[in-house]
């Protein structure tokens, strides 16, 4: 089987009609499985995969036992509506696929369509249309379409192929042994063996209760009423659990999605670190002005100097000016001072000096004085220095500290300071830019009180789902015991017939078909471990965590095996790991089967870390089937892992929802992949959108 394509008529997110294209695609020389289809969360994504079901099961899709006005209710909440609320009169689904019946491959065409002439559930009037080839089946009834699809892939088998999240985050958290059994059975047609051996033990116990006596009678009838009984029950609680599900459970989890949407459109993202941003903006506050203090500190300071450079260098030469002239005023006094000893040496009238030769003594004097005035000689004149002439050495050499701190300290500082500052309001800007588009808590209030509300609803509607399945499976324990009653006392009457050989031949009959089923169902188990023990390994981050599965043919139970053959407990399994394990148990029952069908997956890889990802795109998307469509958001199958798949991928799909429109368009190529497919025709066809 291969879906071709999909068409969706005012379904859901989808307004006016849009078709996509499913069939994989040759490249490269090969038939590519993987069709992929991306997009936010509710943007669509489970809607394709509840049209696709909705098309080929019709009620059966929201359940076997969901009533009519159920199912009415359902078709109706699936119809698009406007921003304004406004619902549209008709909806409808198409899916085409292949099917190869005694070898030969038909081309069947199954459209659902209702129409709401009034705007409520109640008036919806709901038709199929069934095709084979481009023609109607003429040659069977129309009262008989579904159950002709029925038969083309059975609700029970569909299950293994056409899966989404909360089925494996389900069969994870539960590890639901009856639903394995029912699975199983569904996929080898044992169900149909268990009912025959059934219709078997009814004609026994109406052969018995005919020749049985008064008492027998009346205990039979007893049992039999009381079986009716409880089967009405049981029905009923299921006909209410289906209820609790769909009217419920699924429609509050809907409006709790859609509630999210409209809180992260409305900047709830911004409000969950509304705290964190106005704490980030009064630390920057407090620098920048701690920041402006420094400065006003280094201002009022040495600061100025830098400010200036080249009256810097003129003050700087000034004050060396100031210094070479009060040298000449202190060379000035040292000459004169000198002058008058060498005189008083000269003249020998300095102490001493009258012992000294008169010649020798003018001499000394001569050349001492000569060599004196070349060393107290008068340095350049410089009038500009007058006005400055009244420092002190203490004052210029302070000066001149003062000009060595502020280029050396000063200034590198202060360009720090202002750089951080700069930065810091930058960073204040964008912190006001984010706080202009939180919301207050009076705009969010209605919002969150409606969250609140609808999660206490759903809180509610899952302690009533849970007692409901408490009390279903008590009624279901007390048929049992009823219908064992009932063969307990049907086989003590059987004893004493004389028609022996009918009962005999019922006898063998059953037992012929209990041996049979235990065969049949040991020999399908053998290759199920076999299967599932090599999935898992495939896709599990430890590839030889688990050396053999095993599954007990009556109850079901799964059992790991590590290499020495001890008991691995599912406590032991991490969540991921549980969740691997109920991919690899849904594919090894999809390979067991030996059924060619496509598979469905609805965001698989949401609660799986990147190495238990990484591997299911690698080993087991493009391993599932031989058509994979793929429902995911951009967090699971990232840019990285894009790439992994991406030689696996025929084409692409983005889902964009408009939130001023409030709808869905599929355009060709994935989140980071727009223009690859549309040049090979990948873009869906679109008409009468309005």
């Amino acid at each position: 089987m291969i879906f071709r394509r999909l068409v969706l008529e005012d379904f859901g997110l989808y307004r006016g009609v849009q078709e996509m294209d499913l069939a994989p695609r040759r490249k490269r020389g090969r038939t590519l499985p993987v069709v992929l289809f991306g997009g936010k969360n509710g943007a669509g994504k489970s809607t394709i995969f509840e049209a696709i079901l909705l098309c080929l099961y019709g009620r059966a899709a929201i359940g076997e036992r969901a009533r009519q006005s159920e199912y009415l209710e359902f078709l109706f909440q699936r119809m698009h509506r406007s921003p304004f609320g406004r619902c549209s009169a008709r909806a409808s689904v198409t899916v085409e696929f292949d099917f190869v019946q005694a070898g030969i491959r038909h081309v069947y065409e199954v459209t659902r369509s209702w129409i709401a002439a009034s705007g409520t559930s109640a008036s919806i009037d709901v038709s199929l249309d069934l095709k084979q080839d481009g023609q109607r089946l003429a040659d069977l009834d129309r009262d008989h379409w579904d159950d002709f699809l029925r038969e083309l892939i059975p609700p029970g088998l569909s299950q293994l192929f056409f899966f989404d999240g909360e089925k494996i985050q389900r069969l994870a958290e539960e590890q639901d042994s009856q639903e394995l059994g029912r699975s199983v059975k569904s996929l080898l047609n044992l169900d149909l063996v268990e009912r025959l051996s059934a219709d078997l033990q009814v004609y026994l116990a109406k052969e018995a209760k005919a020749s049985a006596g008064a008492t027998e009678r009346d205990e039979i009838d007893k049992l039999e009423n009381l079986q009716q009984e409880l089967k009405g029950r049981f029905e009923h609680l299921q006909s209410n659990r289906v209820t609790v599900q769909s009217t419920k459970l699924d429609h509050i989890s809907a409006t709790i999605a859609a509630l999210e949407r409209k809180l992260r459109s409305e900047g709830s993202e911004l409000a969950k670190v509304r705290d964190e941003l106005v704490a980030e903006q009064s630390q920057l506050l407090l620098g920048t002005k701690q920041g402006e203090e420094r400065l006003r500190e280094l201002s009022s300071g040495t600061l100025v100097f830098a400010l200036c450079p080249n009256t810097l260098d003129q003050l700087r030469t000034t004050l060396a000016a100031v210094g070479d002239r009060m040298t000449l005023t202190t060379r000035k006094k040292l000459a004169a001072a000198t002058a008058s000893v060498l005189n008083q040496f000269a003249s020998g009238t300095l102490d001493g000096s009258e012992t000294i030769d008169r010649r020798a003594r003018r001499k000394t004097a001569d050349i001492l004085g000569q060599a004196l005035k070349a060393v107290l000689k008068d340095p350049p004149s410089n009038s500009t220095v007058e006005s400055v002439n009244h420092l002190s050495p203490s004052d210029r050499s302070r000066l001149l500290t003062w000009m060595d701190f502020a280029l050396s300290d000063a200034a590198p500082e202060a360009k720090r300071i202002g750089d951080s500052l700069e930065k810091a309001a930058r960073r204040l800007q964008k912190i006001e830019t984010g706080l202009a588009q939180t919301p207050t808590d009076d705009t969010l209030k209605i919002a969150v009180a409606e969250m609140n509300d609808a999660h206490r609803q759903l809180g509610a509607a899952q302690q009533e789902a849970s007692q409901l399945d408490e009390e279903i499976d008590r009624v279901s324990r007390e048929i049992a015991e009823v219908d064992r009653r009932l063969v307990a006392l049907s086989g003590k009457l059987q004893e004493g017939q004389k028609r022996e050989d009918r009962f005999a031949v019922v006898k063998r009959s059953q037992a012929a078909l209990k041996e049979y089923l235990i065969a049949v169902t040991g020999l399908k188990l053998q290759q199920l471990e076999r299967e599932v023990t090599q999935c898992f390994n495939a896709i599990s981050r430890k590839g030889d965590l688990v050396h053999q599965i095993r599954v007990d043919p009556e109850s079901f139970d799964i059992v790991l095996l590590d290499k020495s053959g001890q008991t691995i407990p599912k406590e032991r399994l991490s969540a991921g790991e549980k969740q691997v394990f109920a991919i690899a148990l849904l594919w090894a029952l999809g390979r067991t089967s030996g059924r060619p069908l496509p598979v469905i997956i609805d965001t698989p890889l949401a609660r799986l870390d990147s190495d238990h990802r990484k591997l299911l795109i690698e080993r087991y998307l493009p391993s599932a089937s031989h058509q994979v469509l793929v429902l995911s958001t951009d967090t699971e199958v990232d840019e990285a892992l894009f790439a992994a798949l991406e030689p696996f991928v025929s084409h692409a799909y983005h889902l964009q929802y408009d939130q001023s429109e409030r709808y869905t368009t599929a355009d060709a190529g994935y989140f980071w992949s727009r223009n690859a497919d549309s040049k090979n025709s990948a873009s869906p066809i679109l008409h009468g959108s309005r």
